[in-house]
């Protein structure tokens, strides 16, 4: 298989088979910005790489810039991992990657590509005590460290190898540096924790609680993917990691039992128990009220930074805060930018925000600093919405505990919710700038101490508090 070092471009730079006047809306709309934004790894010498200054630099680097030179606009270039770099132009991040790209039918349809530039083959890298591996066709029943949408997983994979996931090629060849699998292994096997059955080496997981014995290596003689994790969780703890959580999906939920059984039976001091898992259903993103399609195979995906760039860094941590973890979810994009109570995170926002009007004005007419409310007499506070509030703010120290403990951060988001209806409640109900400067200060004392558990709460979950919306 040959890989190719192209220009791919969707939407604005248009460099392929396309209409002049399609072509000249794009050259139109990145003139107008002045800047051409480039997609890239920045990973790969000599192509794309950090010197030892730490700039970017490489071929494809120098081709981004002759480009936007002649253009007469500036070349600015967006990093990111392979698996989500294509994705990135569906998300408008950038104009084009620059990048080696499979040149495929599917790509093909939904994108441009520019003439290729550079070909270049796969090679197979392995230790260099392997006698087993001398070509590809060899890969048959082996393990090959790849990510998981690039064409040379795909290519492993085509000659029946298993892909292991990693997040780029240093993380790859640590893995297959290391031996640590294979230590182990015979760290296990030496206690006394494993037999053979059937021409394979079984761990005898039911010793720890799991529901069968689970096979650590098969008949041709490699490792069943739970392995791994094991001699990766030991690493974690010899390395001080006395806290684990690992975050993964609800379809991961059959190796908790033996990954937890492999390290007891190790027997290196691991408490049982260890590590914490929280599991995560899929979300599904909804955008103009239709869903947005991800896919696994077609290397399509909806990340993070998609997320952000569409609403907002608040709007994303608060939603996806808001909801337990292996409950289905659905993030709807149009409500995430909306300015009204149906968006959450608005709503507890504009909360804040409405106390700190009220603050305002009472001190532009001479009241004072919020300090100086400390202390009030808070009897004038009789009227059922202010009680409920108070109640309300009352509940927050439980709240936040019991939260920290159970690891729910949901928790703190539905308490906000509630504490700003409650404050909007207390708002429509009584006015708080009144003559009357008693019942004033105690009113003022209540709404103050308001905003101060919303900023909070807002803090522990990374949401900005805005004084003005």
């Amino acid at each position: 298989m040959k890989l190719f070092r192209t220009l791919l471009a969707a939407g604005l730079v248009q460099v392929a088979a396309l209409s002049a006047a399609h072509a000249q809306t794009g050259l139109e709309q990145i003139k107008s910005a002045g800047v051409f934004k480039i997609g890239t790894e920045g990973t790969y010498a000599p192509f794309t790489f950090h010197d030892a200054s730490g700039q970017l630099t490489g071929f494809d680097v120098d081709i981004g810039r002759a480009i936007a030179e002649r253009l007469g606009v500036k070349a600015q270039f967006v990093e990111g991992k392979w698996d989500g770099l294509i994705a990135g132009l569906d998300a408008k991040r950038y104009d084009a990657v620059i990048n080696q790209v499979g040149i495929t039918d599917a790509r093909r349809a939904k994108y441009d590509f520019s003439d290729p530039y550079i070909s270049s083959a796969a090679v197979l890298i392995v230790r260099d005590d392997n006698t087993s591996i001398k070509s590809f066709d060899d890969l048959k029943g082996k393990k090959s460290a790849n990510t998981l949408t690039s064409n040379f997983g795909k290519l492993a994979q085509s000659h029946g190898a298993e892909v292991i996931a990693v997040q780029g090629f240093n993380e790859a060849i640590d893995l297959l540096t290391s031996g640590r699998v294979e230590a182990t292994v015979n760290k296990l096997v030496a206690n006394g924790k494993t037999y053979e059955q059937d021409g394979a080496l079984w761990l005898k997981s039911t010793d720890y609680g799991d529901d069968k014995d689970r096979v650590m290596r098969k008949q041709d003689g490699t490792f069943t993917y739970f392995v791994p994790d094991v001699a990766y969780h030991i690493a974690k703890w010899e390395r001080g990691f006395t806290k684990v959580v690992n975050i993964q999906g609800t379809d991961h939920h059959g190796t908790i039992a033996r990954v937890r059984a492999g390290l007891q039976a190790a027997d290196v001091g691991i408490p049982q128990g260890y590590p914490d898992y929280v599991l995560h259903t899929m979300v599904r993103v909804v955008k103009g009220g239709e869903e947005v399609k991800i896919s696994k195979r077609a290397g399509s995906y909806v990340t993070l930074r998609d997320l952000i760039e569409w609403t907002s860094k608040d709007a994303v941590r608060f939603f996806l805060l808001s909801r337990k973890p292996d409950t289905e979810y659905t993030f709807d994009v149009d409500l995430a930018v909306a300015q009204n109570n149906d968006n959450p995170v608005y709503y507890v926002q504009y909360a804040h925000a409405r106390i700190q009007s009220v603050l305002r004005a009472w001190q532009e007419a001479g009241g004072g600093d919020v300090a100086s409310l400390e202390g009030v007499d808070l009897s004038a506070l009789e009227g059922p919405q202010a009680q409920a509030l108070m109640l309300q703010l009352a509940k927050y120290p439980e709240m936040l505990t019991a939260a920290a403990e159970g690891e729910a951060p949901h928790d703190v988001t539905f308490y906000l919710r509630d504490l700003a209806a409650s404050y909007h409640s207390y708002y429509d109900a009584e006015r708080i700038l009144v003559d009357d400067e008693a019942v004033k200060k105690a009113r003022l004392a209540l709404v103050a101490a308001t905003a101060q558990v919303l900023h909070n709460g807002l803090a522990v979950l990374g949401v900005s508090a805005p004084a003005r919306m």
